[in-house]
């Protein structure tokens, strides 16, 4: 019988598991089939493939979670499948680089900081030097053009790209990365000013103020930046009049097929990512108004327990991305109610998962995706932090 001591890092490793076991294999190379949401002819549809090769919704998040894990576990199988699939991240490297995919979720940035943080966790140098380099051409391109980017979240835009350039600068301490940073930050606080504040695209972590003010709230930290940190405070302060007292934030979506409902609670548009920022910013920047906003997403959080069969478990529109709060809650602000909160929502959610089969490593089976941002990679890191928040840390570009 799993106890709660191990209920946790046992569910990751299942996962990990079923992920090996679905993987498809070829001359040192895999990948994994899903399914991707097609416009056609204004109907959203779902159509299959194998997956790309970008962080959020490709090989490369899928190999990095795979990364994390082996390390924790030692299991050989599970860092050879993380090989496998950085390997086949790398054949599109530079497609990515070549039509200025550079962002994080994405693009180029995201691949490449994969590439420098597993060859850590693997202990394996081979993609240490090629993470590094590509990382770097993307850094070249981001300087040659920097006002090309457009204002935007944590994700894509602007504050995602700065984020993703800081991420390879500590992670990999090569100084080129920090190059495009002041130009990218002294573009974000001209823009910042001229925003159109009154839009509902403007709201949430993925596209919207709060990535843009978490991440300016950190620059403000790294700097010294006075202006910097003015420009966060105000980013909070303009998604404050699209918050309802019961249904969340009303932010546009930022995947247009998605659920609307769940977005309103979601790590991209909703509670789960502005509470997340809030409680970031106001870790540099002490504010009653940023925790009293985070409590108020927590809360919206904590009313509901996951759902039944069919429930979303993705990081970015479901329940990993609520929990993800929940625990940011608890390392930001060292309450224990709110990891205990997070990990009875957590064995919720393994009970709900195996009642309806959402993994099933016996029969390759599942009704998630493998990928980070929308499926089984993202759940399974969450997974990691329940049993214990220090066990793995999230892309520093997405939290």
């Amino acid at each position: 019988m799993v106890t709660m001591n191990t209920m946790f890092l046992d569910e990751a490793v299942r996962i990990g598991r079923f992920l090996t076991g679905t993987a498809i294999r070829h001359a040192g190379r895999c990948t994994w089939l899903d399914d991707d949401a097609v416009a056609h002819n204004g109907w959203w549809s779902w159509k299959s493939g194998t997956l790309g090769s970008t962080f959020g919704a490709g090989t490369a998040g899928v190999a990095w979670f795979m990364a994390r894990l082996s390390s924790i576990v030692q299991d050989r199988t599970l860092a050879t499948i993380s090989t496998e699939a950085l390997r086949q991240s790398l054949q599109t490297a530079d497609d990515l680089l070549a039509n200025r995919k550079l962002g994080f979720q994405d693009g180029a940035l995201g691949l490449a900081w994969a590439l420098v943080d597993a060859s850590r966790s693997l202990q394996c140098d081979e993609f240490l030097d090629k993470g590094i380099q590509m990382g770097l051409c993307a850094a070249d391109l981001v300087e040659s053009d920097p006002n090309s980017i457009e204002l935007q979240g944590l994700w894509r835009g602007q504050a995602g790209i700065l984020s993703s350039l800081l991420a390879l600068a500590d992670i990999s301490e090569e100084p080129e990365f920090m190059k495009p940073v002041t130009r990218i930050a002294e573009g974000i606080l001209t823009q910042v000013s001229q925003a159109n504040r009154s839009s509902r695209s403007f709201v949430g972590l993925a596209e919207g103020a709060s990535g843009i003010g978490v991440m300016l709230a950190d620059w403000s930290k790294r700097t010294g930046d006075i202006r910097a940190r003015d420009a966060a405070i105000d980013m909070f302060r303009i998604e404050r009049p699209w918050c309802g007292v019961s249904a969340g934030w009303s932010g546009a979506p930022a995947h247009a097929w998605a659920d609307e409902t769940l977005l309103e609670r979601s790590l991209c548009s909703g509670a789960a990512g502005i509470g997340i920022a809030r409680l970031k910013a106001h870790a540099i920047i002490p504010s009653l108004s940023l925790l009293a906003e985070a409590g108020a997403a927590i809360e919206l959080v904590r009313r509901r327990p996951v759902d039944a069969e069919g429930s979303d478990l993705s990081l970015c529109h479901g329940a990993a991305g609520e929990i993800e709060l929940l625990i940011t809650a608890f390392t930001t602000l060292r309450e224990q109610s709110h990891l205990d909160a997070a990990r009875r929502f957590g064995a919720r959610l393994i009970t709900t998962a195996r009642a309806s089969r959402a993994y099933d490593p016996e029969s390759g089976e599942s009704v998630q995706g493998p990928s980070f941002q929308f499926g089984l990679s993202g759940l399974g890191l969450v997974l990691l932090r329940l049993q214990d928040p220090a066990l793995a840390q999230f892309p520093p570009t997405l939290l």
